[in-house]
């Protein structure tokens, strides 16, 4: 009973603080990248540790009776294949790079000084959420965002006409809003407080970050489409702590143990392969998300060793 009100909590607090940090940004239009940038690598390494440290093992432990196979180890890699074919396959229509424009260096070998604008350029072509900005409006206007060396109004144009598919539209948003449900869906899954809690507060640091960028990113956009997407993130991890309490209290400890091994390879996902690679794409501000990720880890490290001793 003591965990099902923890979770309960856990819900209200991410929810609160999802709507309190989307209003906030749609009233100062303006935060400084360097916060969000370190939010974000700080959420990253938390997911990162969460994900080797506790859910893997957790998983494995739970599906240990299958000699055959590590079949946890296997499902985390399905986890993270699925979450691949999701962001970058199956609903990625993301053409804006292919207009024949030469294009710089993206990596993280360019060690020129890089502009909030520029910065948000290169991450606008590795990130889910930028994706979705892109086909949220009535156009894309300056949101829409191709790092090239020019970038006329005939291309802009063009860039209209590819980008205002609603069904590109619905199949970004629910892509992003899949990450979500994901991280709520873990957090549902907890048989401990203290992993519990660690996992709320992962979540929540990377939900900071995320819907600060895109709701300034949309600020300007199409009211209806702003608030719906919006709103669909917003509701996203709540909806799956509500799907994750269900699953545990109706299903057996093999399928749990299954679940949590999918999760963790969609939690590599969202910090290895996105919110790592989108946050160095550029050198800027490099150490203190380095360091901001490594203070991650050490967290949940330390916190897991202090549950360990008691």
């Amino acid at each position: 009973m003591e965990l099902y009100v923890w979770k309960i909590l856990s819900l209200l607090t991410i929810l609160f603080v999802s709507i309190s940090v989307g209003y906030t940004a749609f009233v100062l239009k303006k935060i400084p990248s360097r916060l969000t940038g370190v939010f974000s690598s700080f959420a990253g390494g938390t997911f990162l540790a969460i994900a080797l440290l506790h859910l893997l093992p957790e998983g494995v432990e739970k599906l240990e009776e299958f000699k055959e196979l590590p079949l946890g180890f296997l499902i985390a890699l399905l986890g993270y294949l699925f979450i691949l074919f999701i962001d970058k396959i199956a609903f990625d229509s993301h053409h804006l790079v292919t207009h024949g424009n030469r294009h710089v260096d993206l990596g993280v070998h360019n060690h020129k000084p890089v502009a909030d604008e520029e910065e948000n350029r290169l991450k606008h072509l590795i990130s889910t959420r930028n994706r979705v900005v892109c086909h949220l409006g009535t156009g894309c206007g300056e949101n829409c965002i191709a790092l090239c060396e020019s970038l006329t109004e005939p291309l802009l144009d063009n860039c209209h006409k590819r980008h205002t598919s609603y069904i590109s539209s619905i199949l970004l948003v629910f892509a992003l809003c899949l990450h979500g449900i994901l991280e709520g869906f873990a957090i549902g899954l907890q048989e401990d407080i203290n992993d519990l809690i660690n996992l709320v507060i992962a979540v929540t640091l990377h939900k900071v970050p995320e819907i600060l960028a895109l709701c300034i990113s949309i600020g300007d956009m199409n009211q209806k489409h702003s608030i719906t997407a919006v709103a669909l993130l917003v509701m996203a991890s709540p909806f799956g702590i509500v799907i994750g309490m269900l699953i545990m209290t109706y299903v057996s400890s093999f399928i749990v143990g299954i679940l949590l091994s999918f999760t963790t390879g969609t939690f590599l996902y969202i910090s290895a392969s996105e919110i790592v690679v989108e946050e160095f794409a550029v050198s800027k501000n490099k150490w203190p998300k380095f360091c901001s990720l490594m203070f991650g880890v050490t967290i949940i490290t330390l916190l897991l060793l202090l549950e360990g001793h008691e």
